[in-house]
């Protein structure tokens, strides 16, 4: 049809905000195709502020399989995206836990942002089991973050005198 016709060359065009655009459409017309379109635009993406846009068009869309493409543009991004990234994939809900199972022995930082941030919105004992595991990684930002999760969703686990001792004052004071 025209309107596919001049979509597909707003996907292959040079100006970003073209392709903004055409990330919005695909979402709204829905369908496994444009799925399959807007997967490939952020792979193809090199520009980190229109792969947010293309994120944000396949949450919409409710994509169960763009979850694996959008975790792997987490690896090597710039941290302000990757805030921007996990807050649109969280609202994925149920979709995103069934994959975090695939992740949880990921060793990366955005990763664990990642299933930490989730945790905070969801509660289950696998997550429960992942915060009280990242309480000792070796990155004090994520074992602080880790632990104010546990303060609001577990706190009966901080009293616990292992972490009442702990060598991260923020965790000590929690």
């Amino acid at each position: 049809t025209p309107v596919s016709k001049k979509i597909i060359k707003m996907v292959r065009s040079h100006n970003p905000q073209m392709r903004i655009t055409a990330a919005k459409y695909l979402s709204y017309m829905g369908g496994g195709k444009n799925e399959d379109i807007l997967i490939k635009m952020l792979a193809k993406e090199k520009y980190y502020y229109v792969k947010i846009f293309i994120i944000d068009a396949l949450v919409y869309t409710g994509s169960e399989n763009a979850i694996p493409s959008i975790v792997q543009t987490l690896l090597g991004s710039p941290h302000w995206f990757q805030i921007k990234a996990i807050h649109l994939l969280i609202e994925l809900d149920l979709k995103l836990y069934k994959y975090l199972h695939n992740i949880y022995n990921v060793n990366e930082l955005p990763i664990k942002r990642l299933i930490i941030t989730f945790a905070n919105r969801y509660y289950s004992a696998d997550l429960r089991s992942y915060l009280v595991k990242c309480l000792h990684d070796p990155h004090e930002d994520i074992a602080i973050q880790a632990a104010e999760v546990v303060e609001r969703n577990y706190p009966e686990l901080l009293n616990d005198i292992h972490y009442l001792a702990s060598d991260v004052e923020q965790i000590r004071m929690i």
